[in-house]
Protein backbone atom coordinates (compact mmCIF):
# COMPACT_ATOMS: atom_id res chain seq x y z
CA UNK A 1 0.00 0.00 0.00
CA UNK A 2 1.04 3.46 -1.29
CA UNK A 3 1.69 6.23 1.11
CA UNK A 4 -0.62 9.17 0.86
CA UNK A 5 0.65 12.55 -0.99
CA UNK A 6 0.23 15.90 0.13
CA UNK A 7 0.99 20.11 0.06
CA UNK A 8 4.76 20.17 0.59
CA UNK A 9 5.81 16.80 0.18
CA UNK A 10 8.90 16.39 -1.86
CA UNK A 11 9.42 15.24 -5.49
CA UNK A 12 12.36 13.07 -6.63
CA UNK A 13 15.56 15.15 -8.19
CA UNK A 14 14.93 14.77 -11.72
CA UNK A 15 17.76 16.05 -14.41
CA UNK A 16 17.02 18.08 -17.57
CA UNK A 17 19.46 17.22 -19.76
CA UNK A 18 21.61 20.20 -21.78
CA UNK A 19 19.13 22.57 -19.93
CA UNK A 20 20.91 25.43 -19.00
CA UNK A 21 23.02 27.82 -21.73
CA UNK A 22 26.35 28.87 -20.14
CA UNK A 23 29.35 30.93 -22.11
CA UNK A 24 32.89 32.06 -21.67
CA UNK A 25 35.20 34.17 -23.84
CA UNK A 26 38.30 32.48 -24.78
CA UNK A 27 41.24 34.05 -27.31
CA UNK A 28 40.82 34.50 -30.31
CA UNK A 29 43.52 33.91 -33.56
CA UNK A 30 43.28 37.56 -34.76
CA UNK A 31 45.81 39.98 -33.44
CA UNK A 32 44.27 43.39 -31.98
CA UNK A 33 47.37 44.80 -31.14
CA UNK A 34 51.43 44.31 -31.96
CA UNK A 35 54.20 44.95 -29.74
CA UNK A 36 57.28 46.75 -31.38
CA UNK A 37 58.92 43.61 -31.94
CA UNK A 38 56.08 41.97 -33.76
CA UNK A 39 54.51 39.78 -31.17
CA UNK A 40 50.69 40.14 -30.35
CA UNK A 41 49.99 41.99 -27.61
CA UNK A 42 46.18 41.24 -27.40
CA UNK A 43 44.13 39.02 -29.30
CA UNK A 44 40.67 38.96 -30.15
CA UNK A 45 38.30 37.25 -27.42
CA UNK A 46 35.89 34.28 -28.94
CA UNK A 47 32.74 33.70 -26.83
CA UNK A 48 32.28 30.00 -26.60
CA UNK A 49 28.71 28.68 -25.52
CA UNK A 50 27.51 25.34 -24.32
CA UNK A 51 24.81 23.42 -22.27
CA UNK A 52 24.72 21.89 -18.91
CA UNK A 53 22.38 19.75 -17.33
CA UNK A 54 20.30 21.45 -14.48
CA UNK A 55 19.00 19.32 -11.33
CA UNK A 56 15.44 19.76 -10.63
CA UNK A 57 13.92 19.97 -6.97
CA UNK A 58 10.34 20.39 -6.29
CA UNK A 59 7.36 20.37 -3.64
CA UNK A 60 4.05 19.79 -4.72
CA UNK A 61 1.22 22.65 -3.93
CA UNK A 62 -2.05 20.94 -3.41
CA UNK A 63 -3.60 23.85 -4.63
CA UNK A 64 -7.22 22.22 -6.26
CA UNK A 65 -8.68 20.55 -3.06
CA UNK A 66 -9.30 22.28 0.32
CA UNK A 67 -11.91 19.84 1.80
CA UNK A 68 -9.99 16.71 2.60
CA UNK A 69 -6.68 16.33 4.98
CA UNK A 70 -4.35 14.19 5.20
CA UNK A 71 -2.77 14.59 8.97
CA UNK A 72 -3.74 18.09 8.36
CA UNK A 73 -2.50 19.04 5.29
CA UNK A 74 -4.42 19.16 2.06
CA UNK A 75 -4.25 15.53 -0.04
CA UNK A 76 -1.97 15.80 -3.13
CA UNK A 77 -3.89 14.68 -6.72
CA UNK A 78 -3.14 14.32 -10.00
CA UNK A 79 -3.35 17.61 -12.50
CA UNK A 80 -1.77 19.59 -9.09
CA UNK A 81 1.52 21.69 -9.38
CA UNK A 82 4.77 21.42 -8.33
CA UNK A 83 6.98 24.50 -7.80
CA UNK A 84 10.25 23.71 -9.14
CA UNK A 85 13.97 24.76 -8.60
CA UNK A 86 16.80 23.87 -10.59
CA UNK A 87 20.62 23.90 -9.25
CA UNK A 88 23.60 23.20 -11.93
CA UNK A 89 27.48 23.93 -12.15
CA UNK A 90 29.20 26.50 -14.57
CA UNK A 91 32.44 24.90 -13.81
CA UNK A 92 34.78 28.11 -14.21
CA UNK A 93 31.75 29.59 -17.32
CA UNK A 94 29.59 32.28 -16.67
CA UNK A 95 25.67 32.22 -16.73
CA UNK A 96 23.85 32.85 -20.28
CA UNK A 97 20.43 31.21 -19.46
CA UNK A 98 18.82 29.56 -17.04
CA UNK A 99 14.95 29.48 -15.93
CA UNK A 100 15.88 28.91 -12.26
CA UNK A 101 12.90 26.60 -11.79
CA UNK A 102 9.07 26.63 -12.74
CA UNK A 103 5.83 24.81 -11.90
CA UNK A 104 5.66 21.38 -12.96
CA UNK A 105 2.41 18.66 -12.33
CA UNK A 106 1.76 15.53 -10.75
CA UNK A 107 0.27 13.14 -13.82
CA UNK A 108 0.02 10.36 -11.98
CA UNK A 109 -1.98 8.83 -9.23
CA UNK A 110 -3.86 6.03 -7.25
CA UNK A 111 -6.45 4.18 -10.16
CA UNK A 112 -8.92 3.23 -7.05
CA UNK A 113 -8.92 6.21 -4.90
CA UNK A 114 -10.52 9.69 -6.10
CA UNK A 115 -11.23 13.23 -4.26
CA UNK A 116 -13.26 15.04 -5.91
CA UNK A 117 -13.60 13.45 -8.87
CA UNK A 118 -9.64 13.03 -9.22
CA UNK A 119 -6.89 10.59 -8.88
CA UNK A 120 -5.42 10.98 -5.06
CA UNK A 121 -1.25 11.58 -5.93
CA UNK A 122 1.06 8.76 -3.51
CA UNK A 123 4.57 8.42 -2.92
CA UNK A 124 6.03 7.46 -6.47
CA UNK A 125 2.93 8.83 -8.36
CA UNK A 126 4.59 10.62 -11.73
CA UNK A 127 5.29 14.26 -11.84
CA UNK A 128 6.26 15.91 -15.16
CA UNK A 129 8.31 18.64 -14.59
CA UNK A 130 8.67 22.24 -16.19
CA UNK A 131 11.60 20.77 -18.48
CA UNK A 132 9.24 17.57 -19.52
CA UNK A 133 11.42 15.48 -17.38
CA UNK A 134 9.85 13.00 -15.55
CA UNK A 135 10.30 12.26 -11.58
CA UNK A 136 7.70 10.82 -9.08
CA UNK A 137 7.22 11.88 -5.47
CA UNK A 138 9.50 11.19 -3.03
CA UNK A 139 7.39 11.13 0.13
CA UNK A 140 4.08 10.40 1.30
CA UNK A 141 1.85 9.90 4.48
CA UNK A 142 3.49 7.51 7.15
CA UNK A 143 0.26 6.54 8.99
CA UNK A 144 -1.92 7.11 5.58
CA UNK A 145 -1.63 4.54 3.30
CA UNK A 146 -4.11 3.76 0.02
CA UNK A 147 -4.26 0.96 -2.74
Amino acid sequence: MAEMAYKGARTNPSVASNHVRKYRYVEGNTCLREREDGSCAKYNEVRETDYTDAYISGVINSDRVSNVFVNGRPVACTGDSVTETESYSLGGWKLDYSDEGGTGHITGGSSTVYVNGRQVATAGSSVTTHARTTTTIAEGSSNVHIN
